[in-house]
């Protein structure tokens, strides 16, 4: 009885330290949809580069109905080398509230532009983002002008995924992910 015990308390010790897999919370999270006629809207009103290097974007939205927790957007970057990636963020997802966003989002040195999706096909707005090599050989970056949602430097679906860590818990934070 003992012995059955104690194998049965390392099994569950064993399964406890591995965790629980990461599953897709697609049941849950999802793209906002909007009826017929209508859309969602949106712009970046400006960015900065953040201490860690990658950027903080602020902006707006008009939504096509009061999203849900449970609704995302995404930003996405895109690189020279041809890749794109970002990662969905409720519109809940804590302060500011909508219409009216603040987010970080990494920004490798390839970067060349950052998006506001709607979807992983859905681009609202773009913005250019240029990195200027500065003395000792550091790495600025600026978020510039407005481009084109269809431009060459962005016309590609975004990886984005509504997967995040462990357990069913959703998309990030807007101002934690990078």
């Amino acid at each position: 009885m003992r012995r059955r015990l104690a194998a049965l308390i390392s099994v569950l010790a064993v399964l406890l330290a591995l965790g629980a897999p990461a599953h897709a919370a697609t049941d849950r999270f999802k793209w906002m949809s909007c009826a017929a006629g209508t859309a969602t809207t949106g712009h970046i009103d400006d960015g900065a580069m953040n201490y860690d290097g990658s950027l903080m974007l602020h902006g707006r939205f008009q939504t096509c109905h009061p999203p849900t927790q449970y609704e995302v957007f995404a930003l996405a970057v895109y690189l020279s080398n041809g890749h794109t990636y970002g990662t969905a963020t409720t519109y809940w997802g804590g302060a500011p509230l909508p219409p009216l966003f603040e987010a970080k989002v990494g920004a490798p040195d390839e970067t060349q532009a950052v998006c506001l999706l709607a979807a992983p096909n859905v681009r609202l707005d773009c913005r250019s983002v240029t990195v200027t090599v500065t003395p000792g050989d550091g790495r600025m970056k600026e978020v510039g002008a407005q481009i084109p949602v269809d431009s060459p430097l962005v016309d590609r679906p975004a990886a984005i995924s509504i997967e995040y860590g462990m357990v069913d818990q959703g998309p990030n934070c807007p101002t934690c992910w990078g």
